[in-house]
Protein backbone atom coordinates (compact mmCIF):
# COMPACT_ATOMS: atom_id res chain seq x y z
CA UNK A 1 0.00 0.00 0.00
CA UNK A 2 3.12 2.33 0.52
CA UNK A 3 3.56 2.40 -3.01
CA UNK A 4 -0.35 3.35 -4.19
CA UNK A 5 -0.48 6.80 -5.56
CA UNK A 6 -3.49 8.88 -5.03
CA UNK A 7 -2.60 11.35 -7.25
CA UNK A 8 -4.24 11.76 -10.49
CA UNK A 9 -2.40 10.32 -13.43
CA UNK A 10 -3.80 11.00 -16.93
CA UNK A 11 -5.10 7.77 -18.87
CA UNK A 12 -2.88 6.63 -22.23
CA UNK A 13 -5.07 7.59 -25.56
CA UNK A 14 -4.81 3.80 -26.86
CA UNK A 15 -5.59 2.75 -23.37
CA UNK A 16 -9.13 4.75 -23.45
CA UNK A 17 -9.26 3.88 -27.19
CA UNK A 18 -10.10 0.80 -26.60
CA UNK A 19 -11.90 1.23 -23.30
CA UNK A 20 -14.23 3.45 -24.98
CA UNK A 21 -14.81 1.35 -27.82
CA UNK A 22 -16.10 -0.98 -25.89
CA UNK A 23 -17.97 0.81 -23.89
CA UNK A 24 -19.58 2.38 -27.19
CA UNK A 25 -20.53 -1.15 -27.85
CA UNK A 26 -21.71 -2.40 -25.18
CA UNK A 27 -24.02 0.99 -24.29
CA UNK A 28 -25.22 1.61 -28.08
CA UNK A 29 -25.28 -1.65 -30.16
CA UNK A 30 -28.74 -3.42 -30.85
CA UNK A 31 -27.90 -6.94 -30.10
CA UNK A 32 -31.15 -7.52 -31.35
CA UNK A 33 -31.04 -5.81 -34.38
CA UNK A 34 -27.63 -7.00 -35.67
CA UNK A 35 -28.17 -5.64 -39.63
CA UNK A 36 -29.40 -2.16 -38.48
CA UNK A 37 -27.95 0.73 -40.01
CA UNK A 38 -27.71 2.16 -36.00
CA UNK A 39 -24.99 -0.83 -35.81
CA UNK A 40 -23.39 0.64 -39.06
CA UNK A 41 -23.47 4.19 -37.78
CA UNK A 42 -21.72 3.03 -34.66
CA UNK A 43 -18.88 0.86 -36.19
CA UNK A 44 -18.44 3.76 -38.23
CA UNK A 45 -17.63 6.28 -35.59
CA UNK A 46 -15.08 3.89 -33.73
CA UNK A 47 -13.76 3.31 -36.55
CA UNK A 48 -11.92 6.92 -36.78
CA UNK A 49 -9.43 5.82 -33.45
CA UNK A 50 -6.85 3.72 -35.26
CA UNK A 51 -5.83 6.42 -37.46
CA UNK A 52 -6.12 8.91 -34.89
CA UNK A 53 -4.22 6.91 -32.55
CA UNK A 54 -1.57 6.24 -35.10
CA UNK A 55 -1.03 10.18 -36.44
CA UNK A 56 -1.13 10.77 -32.36
CA UNK A 57 2.05 8.04 -32.00
CA UNK A 58 3.63 9.31 -34.67
CA UNK A 59 3.84 13.10 -34.02
CA UNK A 60 5.11 11.85 -30.13
CA UNK A 61 7.99 9.46 -31.41
CA UNK A 62 8.91 12.78 -34.36
CA UNK A 63 8.82 15.13 -31.04
CA UNK A 64 10.62 12.98 -29.19
CA UNK A 65 13.44 12.13 -31.79
CA UNK A 66 13.53 16.19 -32.55
CA UNK A 67 14.19 16.38 -28.71
CA UNK A 68 17.01 13.80 -28.36
CA UNK A 69 19.05 15.38 -31.49
CA UNK A 70 20.43 17.56 -29.29
CA UNK A 71 21.93 14.92 -26.80
CA UNK A 72 25.25 12.99 -27.89
CA UNK A 73 24.08 9.75 -27.00
CA UNK A 74 20.28 8.08 -27.50
CA UNK A 75 19.40 5.01 -25.54
CA UNK A 76 15.73 4.15 -26.71
CA UNK A 77 13.74 1.74 -24.03
CA UNK A 78 10.32 0.49 -24.60
CA UNK A 79 7.64 1.71 -22.13
CA UNK A 80 4.63 -0.22 -21.23
CA UNK A 81 2.60 2.24 -23.34
CA UNK A 82 4.49 0.91 -26.47
CA UNK A 83 6.63 4.40 -27.49
CA UNK A 84 10.08 4.96 -27.70
CA UNK A 85 11.50 6.95 -25.21
CA UNK A 86 14.44 8.93 -25.66
CA UNK A 87 17.07 9.17 -22.73
CA UNK A 88 20.02 11.52 -23.17
CA UNK A 89 22.80 10.19 -21.43
CA UNK A 90 26.24 11.68 -20.92
CA UNK A 91 29.39 9.87 -21.44
CA UNK A 92 30.16 9.07 -17.81
CA UNK A 93 26.98 8.84 -16.33
CA UNK A 94 25.28 5.46 -17.49
CA UNK A 95 21.81 5.25 -18.69
CA UNK A 96 19.47 4.40 -15.84
CA UNK A 97 17.46 0.68 -16.30
CA UNK A 98 13.93 2.36 -15.12
CA UNK A 99 11.85 -0.48 -15.39
CA UNK A 100 11.68 -4.19 -16.62
CA UNK A 101 9.54 -3.19 -19.85
CA UNK A 102 12.59 -1.60 -20.82
CA UNK A 103 14.14 -3.45 -24.11
CA UNK A 104 17.43 -4.83 -24.52
CA UNK A 105 20.65 -2.34 -23.94
CA UNK A 106 21.79 -3.56 -27.46
CA UNK A 107 19.08 -1.99 -29.38
CA UNK A 108 19.95 1.47 -29.52
CA UNK A 109 18.29 3.00 -32.68
CA UNK A 110 19.25 6.74 -33.57
CA UNK A 111 16.90 10.02 -33.68
CA UNK A 112 16.66 10.00 -37.18
CA UNK A 113 15.51 6.44 -37.77
CA UNK A 114 12.96 6.83 -34.51
CA UNK A 115 11.90 10.21 -36.56
CA UNK A 116 11.69 8.39 -40.05
CA UNK A 117 9.36 5.69 -37.98
CA UNK A 118 7.13 8.52 -36.81
CA UNK A 119 6.75 10.14 -39.93
CA UNK A 120 6.15 6.62 -41.47
CA UNK A 121 3.29 6.33 -39.28
CA UNK A 122 1.63 9.24 -39.27
CA UNK A 123 1.48 8.95 -42.85
CA UNK A 124 -0.48 5.82 -42.73
CA UNK A 125 -2.68 7.85 -40.16
CA UNK A 126 -3.52 10.82 -42.22
CA UNK A 127 -4.04 8.25 -45.46
CA UNK A 128 -6.86 6.30 -42.96
CA UNK A 129 -8.65 9.88 -41.99
CA UNK A 130 -9.07 10.48 -45.29
CA UNK A 131 -10.34 6.96 -46.39
CA UNK A 132 -12.62 7.25 -43.07
CA UNK A 133 -13.33 10.61 -43.92
CA UNK A 134 -14.84 9.97 -47.71
CA UNK A 135 -17.08 7.14 -45.68
CA UNK A 136 -18.31 9.64 -43.62
CA UNK A 137 -19.13 12.02 -46.24
CA UNK A 138 -21.06 9.53 -48.62
CA UNK A 139 -22.81 8.92 -45.46
CA UNK A 140 -24.01 12.26 -44.72
CA UNK A 141 -24.90 12.97 -48.17
CA UNK A 142 -27.30 10.02 -48.43
CA UNK A 143 -28.52 10.58 -44.71
CA UNK A 144 -31.38 12.79 -46.30
CA UNK A 145 -32.50 9.33 -48.17
CA UNK A 146 -33.02 7.37 -44.82
CA UNK A 147 -36.66 7.66 -44.05
CA UNK A 148 -37.22 5.17 -41.65
CA UNK A 149 -35.50 6.08 -38.68
CA UNK A 150 -37.17 4.14 -35.63
CA UNK A 151 -36.07 5.36 -32.02
CA UNK A 152 -33.47 3.32 -30.25
CA UNK A 153 -32.51 3.66 -27.26
CA UNK A 154 -29.03 2.95 -25.32
CA UNK A 155 -28.65 0.15 -23.40
CA UNK A 156 -28.59 1.66 -19.83
CA UNK A 157 -31.10 3.70 -18.23
CA UNK A 158 -31.51 7.68 -18.65
CA UNK A 159 -29.87 7.66 -14.38
CA UNK A 160 -26.97 5.76 -15.98
CA UNK A 161 -26.09 7.67 -19.07
CA UNK A 162 -25.95 10.90 -17.03
CA UNK A 163 -23.80 9.94 -14.00
CA UNK A 164 -21.41 7.75 -16.89
CA UNK A 165 -21.48 11.30 -18.77
CA UNK A 166 -20.68 13.58 -15.87
CA UNK A 167 -18.30 10.68 -15.03
CA UNK A 168 -16.85 11.15 -18.30
CA UNK A 169 -16.40 15.20 -18.61
CA UNK A 170 -14.84 14.89 -15.02
CA UNK A 171 -12.11 12.88 -16.36
CA UNK A 172 -11.74 14.77 -19.74
CA UNK A 173 -11.51 18.11 -17.88
CA UNK A 174 -8.88 16.69 -15.69
CA UNK A 175 -6.83 15.70 -18.06
CA UNK A 176 -6.97 19.57 -19.12
CA UNK A 177 -6.25 20.79 -15.68
CA UNK A 178 -3.62 18.43 -15.23
CA UNK A 179 -1.79 19.05 -18.23
CA UNK A 180 1.66 20.99 -18.69
CA UNK A 181 2.27 23.26 -21.80
CA UNK A 182 5.01 21.91 -24.14
CA UNK A 183 7.55 25.09 -25.24
CA UNK A 184 5.81 25.77 -28.23
CA UNK A 185 2.86 26.55 -26.50
CA UNK A 186 4.39 28.71 -23.99
CA UNK A 187 6.00 30.96 -26.74
CA UNK A 188 2.23 30.78 -28.05
CA UNK A 189 1.17 32.43 -24.51
CA UNK A 190 4.24 34.80 -24.60
CA UNK A 191 2.81 36.30 -28.09
CA UNK A 192 -0.77 36.22 -26.88
CA UNK A 193 0.60 38.96 -24.31
CA UNK A 194 2.33 40.67 -26.04
CA UNK A 195 -0.35 41.19 -29.20
CA UNK A 196 -2.60 42.21 -25.67
CA UNK A 197 -0.31 44.79 -24.82
CA UNK A 198 0.34 45.86 -28.77
CA UNK A 199 3.70 44.97 -28.76
CA UNK A 200 5.73 43.27 -31.24
CA UNK A 201 6.04 39.54 -30.88
CA UNK A 202 9.74 37.67 -30.82
CA UNK A 203 10.39 35.81 -33.97
CA UNK A 204 10.90 32.69 -32.65
CA UNK A 205 7.39 32.48 -30.42
CA UNK A 206 5.50 33.58 -33.80
CA UNK A 207 6.62 30.35 -35.67
CA UNK A 208 3.33 28.73 -34.83
CA UNK A 209 1.22 31.69 -36.85
CA UNK A 210 3.41 30.34 -40.11
CA UNK A 211 2.04 26.51 -39.68
CA UNK A 212 -1.83 27.95 -39.48
CA UNK A 213 -4.01 28.67 -41.70
CA UNK A 214 -6.83 31.09 -42.46
CA UNK A 215 -8.69 32.18 -38.61
CA UNK A 216 -8.40 34.39 -36.10
CA UNK A 217 -4.52 34.98 -34.94
CA UNK A 218 -5.52 35.54 -31.36
CA UNK A 219 -7.62 32.33 -31.49
CA UNK A 220 -4.34 29.97 -33.25
CA UNK A 221 -1.99 32.18 -30.02
CA UNK A 222 -4.27 30.75 -26.94
CA UNK A 223 -5.33 27.24 -28.56
CA UNK A 224 -4.32 24.25 -27.83
CA UNK A 225 -2.59 22.99 -24.13
CA UNK A 226 -1.78 19.41 -24.58
CA UNK A 227 -3.41 16.04 -23.11
CA UNK A 228 -1.97 12.60 -23.67
CA UNK A 229 1.35 14.36 -23.83
CA UNK A 230 4.89 12.93 -22.84
CA UNK A 231 6.55 16.13 -22.29
CA UNK A 232 8.49 17.19 -19.49
CA UNK A 233 7.71 20.16 -16.94
CA UNK A 234 7.65 23.26 -19.63
CA UNK A 235 7.29 25.97 -16.94
CA UNK A 236 11.26 25.14 -16.02
CA UNK A 237 12.46 26.63 -19.57
CA UNK A 238 10.46 29.84 -18.75
CA UNK A 239 12.84 32.87 -17.92
CA UNK A 240 11.59 36.35 -16.79
CA UNK A 241 11.11 38.33 -14.13
CA UNK A 242 8.21 37.22 -11.87
CA UNK A 243 5.52 39.44 -13.18
CA UNK A 244 5.90 37.90 -16.47
CA UNK A 245 5.41 34.32 -15.20
CA UNK A 246 2.44 35.54 -13.66
CA UNK A 247 1.24 36.43 -16.88
CA UNK A 248 1.90 33.47 -18.45
CA UNK A 249 0.38 31.73 -15.78
CA UNK A 250 -2.67 33.87 -16.09
CA UNK A 251 -3.03 32.99 -19.69
CA UNK A 252 -2.38 29.15 -19.39
CA UNK A 253 -5.44 29.55 -16.71
CA UNK A 254 -7.39 31.57 -19.32
CA UNK A 255 -6.55 28.68 -22.05
CA UNK A 256 -7.94 25.30 -20.09
CA UNK A 257 -10.65 27.80 -18.73
CA UNK A 258 -11.87 28.10 -22.13
CA UNK A 259 -11.45 25.07 -23.42
CA UNK A 260 -13.29 23.40 -20.53
CA UNK A 261 -16.49 25.70 -21.30
CA UNK A 262 -15.92 24.97 -25.23
CA UNK A 263 -16.87 21.11 -24.50
CA UNK A 264 -18.89 21.82 -21.90
CA UNK A 265 -20.88 24.39 -24.40
CA UNK A 266 -20.23 20.85 -27.41
CA UNK A 267 -22.22 18.79 -24.40
CA UNK A 268 -24.98 21.55 -23.60
CA UNK A 269 -25.60 22.11 -27.49
CA UNK A 270 -26.16 18.33 -28.35
CA UNK A 271 -28.58 17.73 -25.45
CA UNK A 272 -30.45 20.80 -26.20
CA UNK A 273 -30.72 20.07 -29.76
CA UNK A 274 -32.04 16.45 -28.69
CA UNK A 275 -34.66 17.82 -26.52
CA UNK A 276 -36.30 20.32 -29.04
CA UNK A 277 -36.31 18.73 -31.92
CA UNK A 278 -36.30 15.06 -31.42
CA UNK A 279 -38.56 15.27 -28.07
CA UNK A 280 -35.77 13.16 -25.78
CA UNK A 281 -33.76 14.15 -23.02
CA UNK A 282 -32.50 10.07 -23.31
CA UNK A 283 -30.72 10.55 -27.02
CA UNK A 284 -29.46 13.92 -25.77
CA UNK A 285 -27.79 12.49 -23.27
CA UNK A 286 -27.09 9.30 -25.30
CA UNK A 287 -25.62 11.28 -28.00
CA UNK A 288 -23.38 13.10 -25.57
CA UNK A 289 -22.08 10.41 -23.93
CA UNK A 290 -20.80 9.05 -26.77
CA UNK A 291 -18.94 12.40 -27.96
CA UNK A 292 -17.35 12.41 -24.52
CA UNK A 293 -16.28 8.75 -24.96
CA UNK A 294 -14.55 9.12 -28.27
CA UNK A 295 -10.67 8.71 -28.15
CA UNK A 296 -10.75 11.95 -30.74
CA UNK A 297 -12.39 14.05 -27.87
CA UNK A 298 -9.92 12.71 -25.16
CA UNK A 299 -7.06 13.18 -27.08
CA UNK A 300 -7.39 16.99 -28.49
CA UNK A 301 -9.63 18.07 -25.47
CA UNK A 302 -7.37 21.32 -24.89
CA UNK A 303 -7.54 22.10 -28.46
CA UNK A 304 -9.45 25.29 -28.55
CA UNK A 305 -9.15 25.83 -32.31
CA UNK A 306 -11.11 22.15 -32.84
CA UNK A 307 -13.68 22.61 -30.00
CA UNK A 308 -15.06 26.41 -29.84
CA UNK A 309 -15.77 26.21 -33.32
CA UNK A 310 -17.69 23.25 -32.73
CA UNK A 311 -19.25 24.35 -30.18
CA UNK A 312 -20.51 27.80 -31.77
CA UNK A 313 -22.12 25.88 -34.87
CA UNK A 314 -23.81 23.50 -33.45
CA UNK A 315 -25.38 26.58 -30.65
CA UNK A 316 -26.47 27.74 -34.48
CA UNK A 317 -27.85 24.67 -35.06
CA UNK A 318 -29.88 24.90 -31.36
CA UNK A 319 -31.10 28.50 -32.63
CA UNK A 320 -32.06 27.58 -35.78
CA UNK A 321 -35.52 29.21 -34.65
CA UNK A 322 -34.60 32.47 -34.72
CA UNK A 323 -32.15 33.46 -37.86
CA UNK A 324 -30.59 36.14 -35.86
CA UNK A 325 -29.30 34.51 -33.36
CA UNK A 326 -27.90 31.11 -35.75
CA UNK A 327 -26.31 34.21 -37.83
CA UNK A 328 -24.32 35.53 -34.91
CA UNK A 329 -23.27 32.26 -33.96
CA UNK A 330 -22.35 31.40 -37.76
CA UNK A 331 -20.57 34.40 -37.95
CA UNK A 332 -18.53 34.15 -34.80
CA UNK A 333 -17.36 30.62 -36.00
CA UNK A 334 -16.64 32.36 -39.04
CA UNK A 335 -14.35 34.94 -37.76
CA UNK A 336 -12.64 32.18 -35.31
CA UNK A 337 -11.35 29.43 -37.74
CA UNK A 338 -13.20 30.94 -41.57
CA UNK A 339 -14.01 27.41 -42.64
CA UNK A 340 -17.61 28.13 -41.35
CA UNK A 341 -18.00 30.20 -43.81
CA UNK A 342 -18.37 27.88 -46.38
CA UNK A 343 -22.11 26.88 -44.44
CA UNK A 344 -23.57 30.04 -45.93
CA UNK A 345 -25.02 28.81 -49.25
CA UNK A 346 -26.70 26.02 -47.09
CA UNK A 347 -27.76 28.28 -44.27
CA UNK A 348 -28.95 31.10 -46.66
CA UNK A 349 -31.09 28.85 -48.72
CA UNK A 350 -32.31 26.68 -45.50
CA UNK A 351 -33.89 30.41 -44.45
CA UNK A 352 -34.45 31.47 -48.11
CA UNK A 353 -38.79 32.04 -47.96
CA UNK A 354 -38.26 32.83 -44.19
CA UNK A 355 -35.09 34.35 -42.42
CA UNK A 356 -32.62 34.69 -44.99
CA UNK A 357 -32.71 38.55 -44.43
CA UNK A 358 -32.71 38.52 -40.99
CA UNK A 359 -29.75 35.81 -40.67
CA UNK A 360 -27.56 37.36 -43.20
CA UNK A 361 -27.53 40.95 -41.82
CA UNK A 362 -26.75 39.22 -38.11
CA UNK A 363 -23.88 37.35 -40.07
CA UNK A 364 -22.30 40.66 -41.65
CA UNK A 365 -22.60 42.76 -38.49
CA UNK A 366 -20.97 39.62 -36.45
CA UNK A 367 -17.73 39.54 -39.27
CA UNK A 368 -18.01 43.54 -38.67
CA UNK A 369 -17.25 43.31 -35.03
CA UNK A 370 -14.81 40.28 -35.63
CA UNK A 371 -12.89 42.73 -37.78
CA UNK A 372 -13.13 45.81 -35.99
CA UNK A 373 -11.78 43.55 -32.99
CA UNK A 374 -8.13 43.07 -34.76
CA UNK A 375 -7.83 47.56 -34.03
CA UNK A 376 -6.86 46.30 -30.39
CA UNK A 377 -4.22 43.73 -31.10
CA UNK A 378 -2.67 45.50 -34.42
CA UNK A 379 0.41 47.36 -34.02
CA UNK A 380 0.15 49.27 -36.79
CA UNK A 381 -2.27 49.96 -40.40
CA UNK A 382 -0.13 46.90 -41.94
CA UNK A 383 -0.37 44.57 -38.86
CA UNK A 384 -4.21 44.70 -39.29
CA UNK A 385 -4.20 44.38 -43.11
CA UNK A 386 -1.91 41.09 -42.21
CA UNK A 387 -4.31 39.98 -39.53
CA UNK A 388 -7.85 40.90 -41.89
CA UNK A 389 -5.85 38.62 -44.21
CA UNK A 390 -4.98 35.77 -42.57
CA UNK A 391 -8.99 35.86 -40.70
CA UNK A 392 -10.07 35.59 -44.42
CA UNK A 393 -7.67 33.83 -46.33
CA UNK A 394 -7.59 36.53 -48.77
CA UNK A 395 -4.37 34.83 -50.66
CA UNK A 396 -3.90 32.14 -53.44
CA UNK A 397 -4.03 28.32 -52.27
CA UNK A 398 -0.76 28.01 -50.52
CA UNK A 399 1.56 25.15 -51.68
CA UNK A 400 4.44 25.79 -49.08
CA UNK A 401 4.83 25.03 -45.44
CA UNK A 402 1.98 23.13 -45.33
CA UNK A 403 1.50 20.43 -42.53
CA UNK A 404 -0.45 17.19 -42.44
CA UNK A 405 -0.63 14.63 -45.30
CA UNK A 406 0.89 17.27 -47.28
CA UNK A 407 3.96 17.45 -45.84
CA UNK A 408 4.63 13.77 -45.79
CA UNK A 409 4.77 12.73 -49.21
CA UNK A 410 1.50 13.86 -51.34
CA UNK A 411 2.08 15.85 -53.95
CA UNK A 412 0.37 19.18 -53.06
CA UNK A 413 -0.67 19.81 -56.57
CA UNK A 414 -4.00 17.96 -56.05
CA UNK A 415 -4.76 20.35 -53.24
CA UNK A 416 -6.17 22.49 -56.19
CA UNK A 417 -9.04 19.91 -58.28
CA UNK A 418 -10.15 19.48 -54.38
CA UNK A 419 -10.58 22.69 -53.39
CA UNK A 420 -12.48 23.37 -56.62
CA UNK A 421 -14.88 20.19 -55.95
CA UNK A 422 -15.34 21.51 -52.29
CA UNK A 423 -16.27 24.98 -53.47
CA UNK A 424 -18.61 23.38 -56.09
CA UNK A 425 -20.25 20.99 -53.58
CA UNK A 426 -20.65 23.97 -51.27
CA UNK A 427 -22.56 26.35 -53.18
CA UNK A 428 -24.70 23.08 -55.14
CA UNK A 429 -26.33 23.31 -51.93
CA UNK A 430 -27.86 26.72 -52.36
CA UNK A 431 -30.17 24.91 -55.00
CA UNK A 432 -30.11 21.23 -53.65
CA UNK A 433 -32.38 19.97 -52.57
CA UNK A 434 -34.76 22.90 -53.33
CA UNK A 435 -36.68 22.02 -49.72
CA UNK A 436 -34.53 22.08 -46.61
CA UNK A 437 -35.61 20.77 -43.43
CA UNK A 438 -33.48 20.90 -40.27
CA UNK A 439 -32.83 17.12 -41.07
CA UNK A 440 -30.84 17.92 -44.23
CA UNK A 441 -29.45 21.18 -42.50
CA UNK A 442 -27.74 19.26 -39.76
CA UNK A 443 -26.50 16.24 -42.00
CA UNK A 444 -25.29 18.87 -45.29
CA UNK A 445 -23.25 21.00 -42.66
CA UNK A 446 -21.62 18.01 -41.51
CA UNK A 447 -20.91 17.08 -45.10
CA UNK A 448 -19.31 20.30 -45.39
CA UNK A 449 -16.92 20.64 -42.55
CA UNK A 450 -16.28 17.02 -43.37
CA UNK A 451 -15.46 18.10 -46.66
CA UNK A 452 -13.10 20.77 -45.58
CA UNK A 453 -10.73 18.15 -44.02
CA UNK A 454 -9.65 16.97 -47.44
CA UNK A 455 -8.08 19.74 -48.30
CA UNK A 456 -6.96 21.89 -45.08
CA UNK A 457 -3.40 22.15 -45.66
CA UNK A 458 -2.80 22.67 -41.87
CA UNK A 459 -3.57 19.01 -40.47
CA UNK A 460 -6.38 18.17 -42.05
CA UNK A 461 -8.44 15.56 -40.59
CA UNK A 462 -7.60 16.18 -37.18
CA UNK A 463 -10.18 18.67 -36.66
CA UNK A 464 -12.68 16.38 -36.08
CA UNK A 465 -14.68 18.34 -33.59
CA UNK A 466 -16.04 20.63 -36.44
CA UNK A 467 -18.14 17.75 -37.71
CA UNK A 468 -18.47 15.44 -35.22
CA UNK A 469 -21.30 16.35 -32.93
CA UNK A 470 -23.17 17.63 -36.36
CA UNK A 471 -22.64 14.26 -37.48
CA UNK A 472 -23.88 12.26 -33.97
CA UNK A 473 -27.02 14.42 -34.10
CA UNK A 474 -28.03 13.09 -38.00
CA UNK A 475 -26.73 9.28 -37.19
CA UNK A 476 -29.29 9.59 -33.89
CA UNK A 477 -31.88 11.47 -35.14
CA UNK A 478 -35.76 10.48 -35.27
CA UNK A 479 -37.47 11.74 -38.75
CA UNK A 480 -38.08 15.25 -39.16
CA UNK A 481 -39.28 15.60 -42.87
CA UNK A 482 -40.95 18.45 -43.47
CA UNK A 483 -39.61 20.72 -41.03
CA UNK A 484 -38.54 23.48 -42.77
CA UNK A 485 -38.24 26.82 -41.32
CA UNK A 486 -40.94 27.86 -43.18
CA UNK A 487 -42.99 26.07 -40.78
CA UNK A 488 -41.33 25.81 -37.62
CA UNK A 489 -40.64 29.95 -37.74
CA UNK A 490 -44.15 30.16 -38.52
CA UNK A 491 -45.13 27.63 -35.36
CA UNK A 492 -43.04 29.88 -33.15
CA UNK A 493 -45.02 33.44 -34.43
CA UNK A 494 -47.96 31.35 -33.46
CA UNK A 495 -46.79 30.53 -29.91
Amino acid sequence: MEQFSFAYQQIDGTIWAFASSLLMISLFFKFNRFWSVRNFDLLLIILLAPSLIMVHKGMTMSNQADAAQQSPVLTASQTHSGTLTATPTSSTTPAPLSTAWQSSPTIQPQAPEIKQAGIDLQRRGFIGLFMVGSIYLIRMLLDPLLVRRPLLDPNLSLGGLIFLGICLMLLLFANIVSSKPTPEELSMVKSTISMAKREAADDADTQYLRKRGPGYQMLFLVAVISVFSDVEDANNTTTGETGAQANIERYILVLKSLAIISQSLIVAGLIFFAIQNFNSLYIGVGIASIYLMLPYTAIYTGHVEHALPSALMLWALVCFRKPALAGIFIGLATGASYYPLFLLPLWVSFYWDRGAKRFSIFFAVTILLCVCSLIFTSISGSDFLQQLQKMFGFWQPLMEGLEGIWALGWDRVWRLPLLIAFVILSFSFAAWPTTKDIGILVAYSAAIMIAVQFWHGFGGGLFAAWYLPMMLLAIFRTNVAGRTAVMELAELRRT
